[in-house]
Order: structure tokens, then C-alpha cells, then sequence
């Protein structure tokens, strides 16, 4: 069980593996007026206009200039599906292409450093144990890949925003993270997650805990579930009162 003093560590970076990857082929068409490449467009009322600056290519898509390319791909792990490494099939909740299997929503691979790279090397970083605010693009792709598997586990986790949130590390694996923001001027803890790997073991507890010893006074939580709500109850936070939880004074709730 982690301590709430986080000792410095000494950090060594491991080298992320790449995926392996094979040649298949798609068809691509070119925005003749932004340059943007296309595996499939937009249409509305029967034009078929360019994403990113709505250039209309008109009516006939069989008609339009596409291109035979040969693109990269990278095997599903789950159906085994080689998965085509164009945007079509990138995450659209990431700034850095992040390659989901269409068919079984996996992420199948990471692209980082001019490589494809397995996403389970995000989640090792040897040496890191603690609480560590997310800072550059290696922990935002370790934070957005476990914001992947809170939301396959339950829809209702929200997208979360990586200078707003901090990951849990645990002997060089990241165990999970929360996200929390300013709600009217008040901290509010949006969303806690903990990788099943690293359940019953105390360190959700632990994050909760050390939330609310950076935040002092009264503090906000958002949609808590079940288990949350036991957690505050042990620590004192709420109590229940015939079929609900009231908050004891210090914490108040709001869900959207």
C-alpha cells in the first residue's frame, strides 16, 4: 500500500515495443483545396464534402479522383483483424493517432515517435510510483489509453482532459488516475478509475485521500458510484440515512 508522502524516484525510460505491422491496400482522394487526405468523406444532402474545410466534391463519389495507396496495418489482438492505419480508424478523442479496431473498439496501437508502438508499453514507466500530475505527450497517450478501458468498462465515464488529470503509479505500472477540475469555483473530483488488475488493494482510497488533502474545505464530487460512496463513508465523509448517503458536512455532489 502506497504512503501519502510520495518519495522522489529514480526514473529509467524503458523503450516502448513497436507493433508489427503489414502493407495493405486502400483508396485515398486528395482535397484539391486544403490537401487533406481522405479514405471516406462527409455527405449531406447527397454531396460529398472534405472534413476539414468542407470542399464539395459533388454527387458521384465513384467518379472522384481516388488514389490505390498502399497503407500500414496492425493486427487486432482481440478479433485479429488487420486494422489499416489511416484516419478513418484513429481515435477522435486524441490529439496523437491512436489506431482503434473498428470492429471491437481495441486500441491496437499507438503512434509515437514516428512508430506504431504496443499501448501496453504506455503503462509501464520503471522507477515511477506515486501520484504524478500529467505532463508532455507520453503521459497524456497513458492517460488517454486508461481513459480507453474506464470508458469499454462503463459508457458513462467522460473523455477527460490530461492538464486537469493525474495517473497512479505503482512499482512502474500505471494502477489508474483521477481527473478534477474547478466547478464555480470549487474542486471538483470528475471521475476516478483503478485498472481491475489493482482493485480491493486500497488505492482508490489512497487517491481520494490525497485529493482532499490538496484541496482543503469543502469539495465537490461528480456522479459518484457505489463504491466511491463507501469510500467517503469510511473516511468519514457521508453517513447513511435509511436508503441514502447525506453528505456530513464537507462534501457536497452534482452530476450532468
Amino acid at each position: 500500500m502506497l504512503t501519502a508522502q510520495i518519495a522522489p524516484t529514480i526514473l529509467t525510460f524503458n523503450k516502448i515495443e513497436e507493433a508489427e505491422t503489414s502493407k495493405e491496400t486502400a483508396y485515398m482522394l486528395a482535397c484539391p483545396r486544403c490537401g487533406t487526405k481522405h479514405y471516406s468523406l462527409a455527405t449531406i444532402n447527397g454531396r460529398w464534402l472534405c472534413y476539414s474545410c468542407h470542399y464539395d466534391f459533388g454527387p458521384e463519389p465513384e467518379k472522384f479522383p481516388w488514389k490505390k495507396v498502399k497503407v500500414d496495418a496492425v493486427e487486432c489482438p482481440e478479433c485479429f483483424r488487420r486494422v489499416k492505419c489511416i484516419s478513418d480508424n484513429f481515435a477522435f478523442w486524441s490529439k496523437t493517432p491512436m489506431l482503434i479496431c473498428p470492429e471491437c473498439n481495441v486500441l491496437v496501437a499507438v503512434e509515437y515517435k514516428g512508430k506504431w508502438r504496443l499501448p501496453e508499453g504506455f503503462l509501464k514507466f520503471e522507477g515511477r510510483s506515486g501520484l504524478h500530475p500529467v505532463k508532455g505527450q507520453r503521459d497524456a497517450i497513458t492517460l488517454k489509453i486508461l481513459n480507453h478501458q474506464a470508458r469499454k468498462e462503463n459508457i458513462e465515464f467522460k473523455i477527460v482532459e490530461p492538464r486537469k488529470s493525474t495517473v497512479l503509479w505503482v512499482e512502474g505500472e500505471a494502477a489508474g488516475y483521477f481527473f478534477s477540475y474547478k466547478l464555480k469555483g470549487q474542486p471538483c473530483l470528475g471521475q476516478i478509475y483503478v485498472r481491475p488488475e489493482f482493485r480491493r488493494r486500497g488505492y482508490a482510497t489512497y487517491m481520494i485521500q490525497e485529493w482532499l488533502r490538496q484541496n482543503s474545505g469543502h469539495v465537490i464530487f461528480e456522479s459518484p458510484n457505489g463504491i466511491t460512496m463507501c469510500i467517503l463513508e469510511k473516511l468519514g465523509l457521508v453517513k447513511l440515512e435509511g436508503a441514502y448517503y447525506v453528505s456530513t458536512g464537507r462534501v457536497s455532489f452534482v452530476s450532468f
